[in-house]
């Protein structure tokens, strides 16, 4: 997904990619560190792989107005970064992996 400002105003324009992806939050067994890494279901490619810290970081689900949406925000608090990712399916699995993260 990317975004946009609504020009005069505040609100935010988001785009989906149309590509179908995987998203997961993981530690990284040769370092430790907890990684958000969205994959490409139909190449395998890795589109996006951050390191972040839980203190440093916001994961959050952005109301649009619509039920049926599910877009979520994963935004850095130190910077203002922020990543948009749209939810295609309903079932979100937590592992023993992502328990301590959320």
């Amino acid at each position: 997904m990317h975004s946009d400002t609504v020009q005069g105003t505040n609100k935010l324009r988001i785009a989906p990619d149309p590509r179908k992806g995987l998203l997961q939050v993981q530690r990284q067994p040769d370092d430790g560190m907890i990684h958000i890494q969205w994959l490409d279901r139909s190449t395998g490619g890795m589109g996006l792989d951050r390191m972040v810290f839980p203190q440093e970081v916001s994961f959050k689900r952005i109301r649009t107005g619509k039920d049926t949406d599910r877009v979520y925000e994963l935004k850095y608090i130190a910077n203002n970064n922020r990543f948009f990712f749209w939810m295609q399916v309903r079932i979100i699995t937590f592992t023993k992996k992502q328990n301590f993260f959320m």
